[in-house]
């Protein structure tokens, strides 16, 4: 079943470019988290959208620079960790197909 990706609410968000990172701060259990660029793109695209929308966006950015991330399970990988770390969740995609 298509999932669509959404932020959880309250988190802060300071990018590192410097540092190729991001640390995002959750209030709520207190927490503080550095992603990494993949991580940190994906998290980036998790505005609402559909699975394959985020997919479509990710592979476009990441195709042209080439390397480990460009692959379908580093994609997956980091949906998976994001909501581990409870920064995204999911909602069955109610578009009718």
């Amino acid at each position: 079943m298509p999932t669509t990706w959404t932020r959880s609410p309250g988190l802060r968000l300071r990018p590192v470019p410097e540092l190729a990172c991001c640390l995002v701060y959750v209030p709520r259990p207190p927490a503080l988290h550095g992603l990494n660029l993949t991580s940190w793109l994906v998290l980036s695209l998790c505005d609402g959208r559909a699975e394959a929308a985020i997919a479509k966006d990710y592979f476009d950015a990441v195709r042209p620079v080439g390397g480990p991330g460009t692959t379908r399970s580093a994609l997956e990988g980091a949906l998976l960790q994001l909501e581990a770390l409870r920064l995204i969740h999911g909602a069955p995609d109610n578009a009718p197909a």
